[in-house]
């Protein structure tokens, strides 16, 4: 069963459900528990370490 995650703008407005992840994924999938996950077409852009992510 898969988390959603919600947004908070820089309007005060919040986006919901940018973002899932798995607290506790499949044994066949065990390297994904603890990632967030991003729907690319909720966000305007994501960063990872403060580099641009195409």
């Amino acid at each position: 069963m898969a988390s959603y995650w919600s947004g908070l703008l820089s309007d005060g407005s919040v986006r919901p459900d940018i973002a899932w992840s798995y607290r506790d994924p499949i044994e066949e999938m065990p390297k994904i528990k603890g990632l967030i996950a991003f729907y690319p077409q909720a966000v305007d852009r994501i960063h990872l370490d403060g580099e641009p992510v195409a």
